[in-house]
C-alpha cells in the first residue's frame, strides 16, 4: 500500500499542471475581440511575394526569419531589395480597430537555387531509406530545408533508434539530441499532411474496400446470417465516406492544419528544451523510492516547482490556442457523423481560448499551495503507524484545507474566469446545451424526462450561485472542524476491520458500535449541515424549493397514475398552494430545526448517553429499557426545540396540509382527519413533555417507566380512530 501511496504523491507532484506567473495577480494576457485570419496560399513570383487577401484586413505584416520587415498595404510584397540565398517568409493579417491581427501564416521559402536543392533533396530523400516521395522532397524545399539539413535529421534519428539507450538519462540525452538536429519542423509537417497523409487514409479506405469485399461473398454465397453481413457492410460504407470527407477537409484546409500541429509540436520541443538533465535524474529518483521514510522531500517539491516553472515558460499564446480551436471547428461535422450526436459550434474562440489561459493559471496556483510545509505533513502521515484507512483520511483533510486555501487566496481569479462570457452569451451556449440534451432524450426510450423547459437559464444561474456559497460555507465548516466527520468515519472503519478479524465475533458487540459511531458521525453530519442551512437566506430556500417543485410537475403523472386528468389538476394548484402559503415557516422550521440540533450537540449527547448505558452491557441494547431511554431522549429533545413559535410554524403546516388533503384526488382515501389527530398529539405532548424532559433518561426509575407507558397510551387512545 505505501508503495502504491508513494507512487501517487510523485504523480501528484509531477503531473504537468500549465499555468502563467505567480505574482498574486493574473499575468495571462488575453483579448476577447475577433482574431482576423491569417493569410493563406502564400506564393513566390520570381521576386514578388503574394497571398491571397483576406476579407476587412487593414494591412498586412511581412516577416522573413521570424523578424519583422515590412508592412505593407496590398496583398504583396516585392523583396528585390532583401540580400540571401534562402528567405523564410510568413506574413500577419494586420486587424482593424475592434478585432486582434492573425496568428503568422504558414512560411514559405526563397530559394535561389532552388532547382539544385530540389534535386539534391530529392536525392537525399530516395537515399533515406524512408517511404517518402519526391512530392514529399518538394514541399520540404518550398520550406526551405536543405538538402544537408535533412540528411543531419535522418542521420540524428537512425542514431536514436538504433543506439541501445540505458536509462533515462541516456534516453533524454538521445531525444535531445534528435531534436537539435531537427531546424525546420514545419516542413517537415507541411509535407506529411500534403503528399503522405493523403496517401495513408487511401490505404485505409482501401483496406474498408477490401473487407466489403470479404463481407460482399458472405452475402452472395447466402451466409447472411440475421443481416449481419449487410450491417457491417453499411458501417464500412460509413466509415469510408468519413475517410474521404476527413481527406477532402485536409486538402481545403491543409494550412490551418500544418499551422495546428506545428503549435502542438513547437509546444512539446520548447517543453523539451527547458528539460534539464538534473531534472531527468530525479524524477526517476523520487518515483523509485521505496518507502515515505526515504522521501526526500525538498527534492519532491523542487521539482515540482521546476516543472511548473517550465510549463509556465512555455505556455501558448491566446492567439496559437485560437488557431488549434478555429481548426478543430471545421471538423466538427466530421466528428457528428462518427459519433451520431448533435454537436454544436465552438463558441467564441477567443473566450474559449481565454477561459483555458486563465483556467491554467488558477492550476498553477493550486499546485503552488502544495509548498513544502504540504510535503512535509504529508510525509508525516504516510510514515505514520495508524491505519489505511485512517491515513486515508488524514490526508484528505490535508488536501482539501490546502484547496480551501487556494479558494479563498484566489477568488479574484476564479471570478475572472467565471465573467469571461457574458450573460448573454452563457444564456445561448446553456439553451444549446439544453436543446441538444432534449433531442438526445427525444430519441432515448430510456430517458427520463422529455423537456427540460422548467430548467431556464435564469433559474440555473440563480441555484449555481447559492450551491457555490453553500459550497464554500461547507468547506469553511469543514475545515474548522478538522475534518472531524472523515476522521470518525475511518475510526469506524478500523473498528468494523478489527471486529470482522475475529474467530468469534460478538454481534451484540458490533450493534453497539454501529450505532454508536453513526451518531457521532451525524453529530458532526448535522454541523456541516447547519453551516450551510445557516447562511441561506428565505430567498435562496424559495429558489431551492423551486427547482424540487418544477420537477415533479414533469413526474406527476407517474407519482400518481391511477389520477384522472382533472384530478391531476387539482393535486398540481393544491400542492403549489400548499408550498406558496407555508414558505415562511418552511423555511424558520428547517433553519431552527438544524442550529438546534447543532448548538445543542443533540446526537453527540445520545452517542454519550448510550455509551453511558451501554458499553460494559451490550446486550442491553435490546432490552426494554433501551425503549424508555430512546422515548425519553425524544421528549428531551421536542422540549428543548418546541419553542412557541416553531409550534406555531407547526400549525400553519398542518393547517394548510388539511387543505391540500381535502383536493379531489386525495378525498378518495379518507384522509381528512389525519391534521386534527396531529394537533391533537402535539398538545397533548405539549402537556407532558417537561415532565418526561425532567427523566435522567441515562439512569430512569421504575416511577419514570410507569409514567412513559402512560403516556404511550394516551398517545396510542389519540390515534385510534386511525387504525
Amino acid at each position: 500500500m505505501k508503495k502504491l501511496f508513494m507512487l501517487f504523491i510523485m504523480m501528484f507532484a509531477v503531473l504537468g499542471f500549465v499555468a502563467c506567473n505567480n505574482n498574486g495577480g493574473s499575468d495571462v494576457e488575453v483579448n476577447y475581440d475577433e482574431q482576423i485570419a491569417f493569410p493563406t496560399n502564400l506564393r513566390i513570383e520570381g521576386k514578388i511575394l503574394k497571398w491571397d487577401a483576406v476579407a476587412e484586413a487593414d494591412g498586412y505584416i511581412v516577416y522573413v526569419d521570424g523578424e519583422k520587415v515590412k508592412s505593407v498595404s496590398k496583398n504583396e510584397y516585392d523583396f528585390s531589395g532583401l540580400d540571401g540565398d534562402r528567405l523564410v517568409f510568413t506574413v500577419v493579417t494586420n486587424a482593424p480597430r475592434g478585432m486582434q491581427d492573425s496568428e503568422h501564416s504558414v512560411s514559405i521559402a526563397y530559394m535561389a537555387n532552388k532547382t539544385e536543392e530540389t534535386a539534391a533533396m530529392k536525392l537525399a530523400v530516395s537515399t533515406s531509406g524512408l517511404p517518402l516521395s519526391d512530392e514529399f522532397a518538394e514541399e520540404l524545399v518550398n520550406k526551405g530545408m536543405l538538402a544537408s539539413e535533412f540528411e543531419a535529421m535522418v542521420d540524428a534519428i537512425t542514431t536514436m533508434t538504433e543506439t541501445e539507450i540505458d536509462g533515462p538519462e541516456e534516453a533524454y540525452t538521445a531525444i535531445d539530441t534528435m531534436m537539435e538536429s531537427v531546424t525546420n519542423v514545419e516542413a517537415v509537417i507541411s509535407a506529411f499532411v500534403k503528399t503522405m497523409l493523403p496517401d495513408l487514409i487511401d490505404d485505409q479506405i482501401a483496406s474498408l474496400e477490401d473487407d466489403k469485399e470479404y463481407y460482399q461473398e458472405q452475402i452472395d454465397n447466402g451466409w447472411d446470417y440475421y443481416g449481419y453481413c449487410q450491417d457491417r457492410i453499411d458501417e464500412l460504407d460509413d466509415q469510408i465516406q468519413v475517410l474521404e470527407d476527413l481527406k477532402d477537409q485536409i486538402a481545403a484546409s491543409s494550412e490551418d492544419v500544418v499551422k495546428t500541429i506545428l503549435v502542438v509540436m513547437e509546444y512539446i520541443m520548447s517543453i523539451e528544451e527547458m528539460v534539464t538533465a538534473d531534472l531527468v535524474t530525479n524524477i526517476p529518483n523520487l518515483s523509485e523510492t521505496s518507502s515515505p521514510e526515504d522521501l526526500n522531500v525538498e527534492e519532491l517539491v523542487l521539482v515540482k516547482d521546476e516543472i511548473v516553472n517550465i510549463l509556465t515558460q512555455t505556455m501558448p499564446t491566446q492567439s496559437e490556442l485560437v488557431l488549434v480551436i478555429n481548426t478543430l471547428n471545421s471538423f466538427v461535422g466530421l466528428l457528428e457523423t462518427v459519433e451520431e450526436v448533435q454537436i454544436s459550434e465552438l463558441a467564441n474562440p477567443e473566450k474559449m481560448a481565454g477561459t483555458m489561459l486563465l483556467s491554467f493559471e488558477a492550476y498553477l496556483k493550486f499546485i503552488e499551495n502544495f509548498d513544502l510545509d504540504f510535503f512535509t505533513k504529508l510525509k508525516a502521515i504516510a510514515i505514520s503507524d495508524d491505519s489505511e484507512a485512517m491515513i486515508q483520511a488524514q490526508v484528505a483533510i490535508l488536501v482539501i484545507t490546502y484547496f480551501d486555501d487556494f479558494l479563498a487566496e484566489n477568488e479574484e481569479l476564479l471570478d475572472n474566469i467565471e465573467a469571461v462570457y457574458t450573460d448573454a452569451e452563457k444564456e445561448e451556449m446553456f439553451n444549446d446545451y439544453m436543446d441538444m440534451v432534449e433531442s438526445y432524450w427525444a430519441e432515448n426510450e430510456d430517458a427520463p424526462i422529455t423537456e427540460v423547459n422548467f430548467l431556464s437559464f435564469q433559474k440555473t444561474m440563480a441555484l449555481k450561485a447559492i450551491f457555490e456559497e453553500a459550497f464554500e460555507d461547507l468547506l469553511d465548516a469543514f475545515v474548522a472542524s478538522e475534518g472531524e466527520i472523515l476522521l470518525l468515519i475511518a475510526e469506524q472503519q478500523d473498528w468494523q476491520d478489527t471486529f470482522w478479524d475475529q474467530d468469534d465475533p460478538v454481534w451484540e458487540e458490533h450493534d453497539y458500535f454501529s450505532q454508536y459511531y453513526q451518531f457521532k458521525i451525524m453529530d458532526q453530519a448535522v454541523y456541516l449541515l447547519n453551516s450551510v442551512i445557516s447562511g441561506r437566506s428565505q430567498d435562496d430556500f424559495i429558489e431551492v424549493r423551486g427547482l424540487f417543485i418544477d420537477a415533479y410537475k414533469e413526474f406527476i403523472n407517474e407519482i400518481v397514475p391511477d389520477a384522472t386528468y382533472t384530478q391531476v389538476q387539482s393535486l398540481v394548484t393544491a400542492i403549489d398552494a400548499f408550498l406558496a402559503n407555508t414558505t415562511e415557516e418552511e423555511y424558520e422550521l428547517i433553519q431552527s430545526l438544524a442550529a438546534y440540533m447543532d448548538e445543542e450537540d443533540v446526537f453527540l449527547d445520545y452517542a454519550n448517553a448510550f455509551e453511558t448505558l451501554y458499553s460494559d452491557d451490550y446486550d442491553a441494547i435490546y432490552g426494554d429499557d433501551s425503549n424508555y431511554f430512546q422515548i425519553a431522549f425524544a421528549f428531551d429533545v421536542y422540549s428543548g426545540y418546541m419553542t412557541s413559535g416553531n409550534r406555531a410554524n407547526i400549525d400553519v403546516l398542518i393547517d394548510e396540509a388539511g387543505i391540500l388533503l381535502a383536493t379531489s384526488y386525495f378525498t378518495q382515501y379518507n384522509l381528512s382527519e389525519y391534521p386534527e389527530i396531529a394537533k391533537d398529539l402535539l398538545d397533548y405532548i405539549d402537556t407532558v413533555d417537561n415532565e418526561v424532559a425532567g427523566f435522567d433518561y441515562t439512569n430512569l426509575t421504575t416511577a419514570n417507566k410507569t409514567r412513559i407507558d402512560e403516556i404511550l397510551t394516551e398517545l396510542q387512545e389519540i390515534v385510534m380512530p386511525t387504525v
